[in-house]
């Protein structure tokens, strides 16, 4: 097992030949250890791409998922909250990275429900 950034993979049927720097290999094996892809502007989602043609959504800070206020609260490109728009879990790494784990998942979501019943039951109140 060696470390390193890979330049070029060539397929041999079974194994594969990998280019890192100047050393080459044939291997049996490549593993990506990157992590998923984050940077949500190099996403080949259609919807997130439409978000964030948009403006609606922007990377956060770090490029580890979408810009949120620190309740989950989506921020748009200037860097205002978009109204009814939250964030629970991954794309929330930028601005709470414990946002992987379900217990972590779990207390957002329940935070972003909270939220919702608040400000719906003010509206309720103000009709």
């Amino acid at each position: 097992m060696r470390p390193g950034t890979l330049e070029t993979v060539t397929d041999l049927g079974e194994r594969c030949r990998v280019t890192s720097g100047a050393e080459t290999l044939e291997v049996d094996a490549v593993v990506n250890c990157t992590g998923p892809l984050s940077d949500v502007r190099r996403s080949a989602d259609p919807l997130i791409q439409a978000l964030l043609a948009r403006g609606t959504v922007a990377p956060d800070p770090l490029a580890l998922g979408l810009d949120a206020t620190p309740e989950g609260q989506v921020l748009d490109a200037s860097g205002q909250p978009v109204p009814g728009l939250h964030l629970v879990g991954p794309p929330r790494k930028g601005t709470l990275w414990e946002s992987t784990a379900i217990p972590e998942i779990r207390a957002q979501a329940a935070q972003v429900a909270a939220t919702v019943v608040e400000r719906t039951s003010r509206r309720s109140l103000a009709n």
